[in-house]
């Protein structure tokens, strides 16, 4: 078991901030990767702890807000 919650997985945990994300998102044409990354973490609750689980949906999501 991990703790705190790695960097990649607080977008899960991000409550009332998730807006924020959301909002991000939107204004950088990021939509997409946003929702790939939160489908893959809901996918993989039971695996956050595990360094490479959705690290490439992360780095997209990364990419894109960089561009």
């Amino acid at each position: 078991m991990c703790s705190p919650v790695p960097a990649r997985w607080a977008l899960f945990e991000c409550g009332e901030g998730c807006d924020f994300y959301d909002n991000q998102a939107t204004n950088a044409g990021c939509t997409a990767e946003l929702d790939t990354l939160n489908e893959c973490g809901a996918a993989n609750t039971d695996r956050a702890c595990e360094e490479n689980v959705c690290s490439a949906e992360s780095e997209a999501l990364s990419t894109c807000f960089t561009k």
